[in-house]
């Protein structure tokens, strides 16, 4: 069916092709007529019983959808087949451009492919780099705990006044120009002396009172305020305590115990252990974006725009769902920003995986299996079978490379303090 076919390969701006391909009726003459028959067998039209109208009224009345069924049906094969003589792989799927189907007249098809960029492998081995590191010192897990016991505080009632750190339940009303107004937060709410609060400086008009009492003051609206028309503008509020609620932290003994520690030692040396891990992986981290940025820096080269679009779609749509989780406005994702690092992620990509096939570095069945115990253990699976769906082949090879690329570089150790991270806080 394709043997005779002509066509011509013309390369585009970056790895993009555009194909023009002409096939003679004599080739897809049976193809054709293949079509009409099946658009043939299920017309219905007055006169005829189904499937039994002559030919050419069927090719009079119906040859829209008969073109449809011949593209449906020749057009993907008749691109395979050229993509497969000519060894193109393309990344993304091929767009037809231009096409053009007459009986009796050769058929033309014109389409886009991109391909991965064709780029030399520069120099990779030696890179320069810097390694943080960091000995946790005591301090450092004194802090992790007094964190700790504020995460796992306690609200109790307080029958003084409401001072800087305690908590005051109140209830208030918005007046502006004799109208109440109402605002876009429960008009009973929580509110923190000295914390963070979406009413700047409304937190020190509370302070000083207590349960029971009740309080009006003006109140000026900051610039930057969710409603517009209330920037900068000034309102009465009328304000009354609850409540007035004081924070109680545990001590470390019963920190340790709340925790399931043995003892407020046992609980310093996980915490103290968690902490250079944490900061060894951190450190890790770090050194691989100096990796891929040393890489690129000495790579150029132009990424599919469908590759990039691709990528793009998913990761806009997962963090549009992660605002709306939040309670934020999706409208607020920074597609751009997000553009930059999709393209970044893809380049690092292709640089890291010519690096493997360079070295001849591959994923064995023993790094799966590594992988599939690290899933296990860190998910509770105990089923292998199912932890095998999880092992991601190019999460391995990666960091194979990654671990290439450290062994044969130059890595200078540079001491720095401890910055808290999750396991900190």
């Amino acid at each position: 069916m394709f043997e005779n076919l002509n066509y011509e390969i013309e390369e585009k701006q970056g790895s993009s092709l555009e194909i023009s391909a002409e096939a003679p009726w004599d080739n897809i003459s049976g193809t054709f007529e293949k079509s009409v028959n099946r658009i043939r067998s299920r017309a219905e039209l007055p006169g005829f019983r189904r499937g039994m109208a002559p030919v050419n009224v069927i090719k009079q009345r119906f040859m829209a959808e008969i073109k449809s069924d011949f593209l449906e049906k020749f057009a993907p094969e008749m691109v395979s087949a050229i993509l497969e003589k000519e060894g193109i792989s393309p990344v993304t799927t091929p767009e037809i451009s231009s096409l053009s189907l007459e009986e009796n007249e050769p058929f033309k098809l014109g389409f886009k492919v991109e391909t991965l960029p064709d780029f030399q492998l520069k120099k990779y081995k030696k890179l320069k780099l810097s390694k943080k590191t960091c000995k946790i010192e005591e301090k450092d897990v004194d802090k992790a705990i007094d964190n700790l016991r504020e995460r796992n505080a306690s609200l109790k009632e307080k029958k003084e006044v409401a001072g800087e750190g305690d908590f005051a339940i109140i209830e208030f009303k918005v007046e502006k120009n004799g109208t109440e107004i109402k605002l876009d937060m429960p008009q009973e709410r929580f509110v923190e002396i000295g914390g963070r609060e979406p009413l700047p400086g409304f937190d020190s008009q509370i302070k000083g009172m207590k349960k029971g009492e009740t309080k009006e003051f003006e109140y000026v609206f900051p610039d930057d305020f969710g409603r517009e028309d209330l920037r900068g503008e000034s309102a009465g509020f009328t304000v009354t305590v609850k409540e007035v609620k004081h924070k109680q932290l545990p001590s470390p003994e019963e920190l340790a115990e709340s925790l399931n520690f043995k003892s407020v030692q046992d609980m310093r040396s996980r915490i103290r252990e968690n902490m250079q891990e944490q900061s060894e992986q951190n450190s890790q981290n770090e050194l691989e974006d100096q990796i891929v940025d040393e890489l690129l820096s000495r790579h150029s080269f132009e990424v599919p725009e469908g590759l990039i679009e691709e990528s793009l779609q998913e990761r806009v749509r997962q963090a549009e769902e992660f605002l709306k989780s939040r309670g934020g406005d999706p409208s607020g994702v920074d597609r751009e920003l997000i553009k930059e690092r999709v393209e970044k992620d893809i380049r690092a990509g292709l640089v890291l995986s010519r690096i493997a096939r360079q070295e001849g570095i591959e994923v064995t069945e023993e790094d799966r299996k590594a992988e599939e115990d690290r899933i296990m253990s860190h998910y509770g699976i105990k089923d292998r079978k199912q932890a095998e769906k999880y092992v991601n082949e190019n999460y391995i090879l990666t960091g194979k490379v990654f671990t290439f690329l450290k062994e044969n570089a130059k890595i200078k150790d540079e001491k720095t303090a401890y910055t808290p991270g999750k396991e900190g806080q």
